[in-house]
């Protein structure tokens, strides 16, 4: 089994007669630092760094919590997907078509909805009536239910529009 003080996490400070390592107190805490790191997700190279002191832990941490986030949003996505395939028992086509939307980044995402808006609201006068639906034009939640997730779908324009069912 491989130690931590094996892969250059932390050393230690000294060896018994029978090869038994021993950590001092700040070792022993660079050992706990690790282990958290570890245990977060975190992978051999950046856990060395953090503990080596050669980057900020506030700024490894603050990253991992973004790419986290962005993993989430990414599961509930396909988790609406799925949810909706559950209930509608759509064709591969609508299938496809519901993965494709999803793989879509957010920015894209809301671009459909406001083009399906704007569509929609072409002939609406006055501007500021046009503007005020535009402001309050929700995207796809963050857990759509399935009902939410194709009329999302149900909105896209060209090549991602399929007939309601």
């Amino acid at each position: 089994m491989r130690h931590w003080s094996d892969i250059g996490v932390v050393a230690p400070v000294t060896r018994t007669g029978a090869g038994y390592r021993r950590y001092d107190a700040d070792a022993v805490a660079r050992l706990r630092l690790a282990r958290a790191l570890r245990e977060l997700g975190m992978g051999m190279a950046v856990i060395r760094d953090v503990v080596g002191e050669r980057r900020d832990l506030a700024e490894v941490a603050g990253a991992h919590a973004d790419a986290i986030e962005a993993r989430i949003a990414t599961l509930q996505l396909q988790l609406a997907v799925l949810r909706s395939a559950t209930h509608r028992r759509p064709d591969i086509e609508e299938l496809t078509t519901m993965t494709d939307l999803a793989r879509l980044p957010a920015a894209e995402r809301d671009a459909i909805v406001h083009g399906f808006v704007a569509r929609t609201m072409r002939d609406v006068c006055p501007s500021p009536y046009r503007e005020g639906i535009f402001a309050a034009t929700p995207g796809l939640p963050g857990e759509p239910t399935a009902e939410q997730a194709a009329a999302w779908r149900a909105t896209s324009p060209g090549r991602w529009r399929r007939p309601p069912r």
